[in-house]
Formats: C-alpha cells, structure tokens, sequence
C-alpha cells in the first residue's frame, strides 16, 4: 500500500522534480538519436545520388564522394539561428573526423554493398545492412576551398 504524501509536502516537491528531470533527460536523448539517425540517412542518400552504374569504386571515388557530401552540407541554408549553430558545429566535427580518418561512409569499395546501397529503400531501420569504412583525407580543409584535390 502506497503512503499519502501531502501534495504540498517536499516529498511531493522532489517527485515533481525528478519526474521534469527525467522528462528532460529522455527528450534530450531522443533529440540526439533523431540527430544521428538525420546524418547517417542523409549521408547513405548523398552516396547513392552519386552512383552510376557501376558496381565497384575505388577508394580515391569514395574520398570524392565524400567530399562531394561534404561540400553539399556546406551550402545547405535555411536554418533559424539556434539550427544553422549547431549545424556548423556538426559540420565542423565532421570535416575534423574525416582529416584524423575516424569519418565513416558507405563501402562503395565493395560491389556486394554498392548493390545493397542500390537497393536501400531510404529508411533507418534497413540502413544498418549496408557496411561503413573509415575514411581518411587529411588535407580536407584544402580540398574544400578548392586550393587542392583529393
């Protein structure tokens, strides 16, 4: 049997309390997850926008479809104020993750997961059947301004 606590009591303060924090804690990491699943989906849809018919790429193809992506999400607008901050700060860690190699994008190297990529039917859920690799390039700022190619 469940004790009464007095609704104005400081133990019904402290529930009242706990229960906005973990409230808060659930929607930020919901927000997180709907954030990293955006990337991956957006980055697997950048990578088949830009097959063509063939079935195997080389390693130097998936570096400049990459920056290819890369360069895209540079010119994305139409952001408030708060979105277009944290897209920056985003961008900036990725263009960081690529240059230290930790960055990963769709085997395209692999002509089994190019036809996966292919075949994706552009939802999360099925997204996880197409293999990632690490990509390194790490004079990426370089490339991105157009001083120097892949």
């Amino acid at each position: 049997m469940k004790q009464f606590i007095h609704p104005r009591s400081k133990q019904a303060e402290k529930n009242k309390a706990d229960e906005a924090k973990q409230k808060r804690v659930i929607a930020t990491r919901q927000t997180h997850r709907t954030t990293q699943r955006r990337d991956i989906l957006e980055l697997l849809q950048a990578f088949r926008q830009n097959l063509t018919e063939t079935n195997i790429y080389t390693t130097q193809q998936m570096k400049q479809f990459t920056v290819l992506y890369l360069a895209g999400q540079l010119g994305k607008s139409g952001f408030s104020n708060t979105e277009k901050v944290t897209h920056e700060i985003r961008l900036k860690q990725k263009i960081q993750e690529v240059a230290i190699g930790t960055f990963r994008v769709p085997d395209i190297t692999s002509e089994e997961n190019v036809l996966d990529l292919k075949l994706w039917d552009g939802r999360f859920e099925s997204s996880q059947s197409i293999k990632l690799k690490h990509v390194e390039i790490p004079n990426i700022q370089a490339v991105l301004i157009g001083k120097e190619s892949v």
